[in-house]
C-alpha cells in the first residue's frame, strides 16, 4: 500500500511540474516577446505542443 501511495505522490508531483511550465510557457506567449521556437527551448515542449498550447488560449479568451 505504502509504494501505491507514493506512486500516487509522484504523478501528481510530476503533473504539478508540467502544470508550472505550461503556464510559464503561456505567459510567454501571451507577452508577445518569444517566439514559438523560443518557448519550446525553454519550456521543452515540441513546437506543435508550444502551437497548440497557444490555439487553446485563444479560445478560451
Amino acid at each position: 500500500m505504502c509504494k501505491a501511495i507514493e506512486e500516487i505522490r509522484r504523478e501528481e508531483r510530476e503533473e504539478g511540474r508540467i502544470e508550472g511550465i505550461r503556464t510559464a510557457a503561456l505567459h510567454m506567449l501571451k507577452s508577445g516577446r518569444y517566439s514559438f521556437e523560443e518557448v519550446s527551448n525553454v519550456s521543452g515542449f515540441s513546437l506543435d505542443e508550444v502551437k497548440m498550447l497557444r490555439n487553446m488560449d485563444i479560445g478560451e479568451e
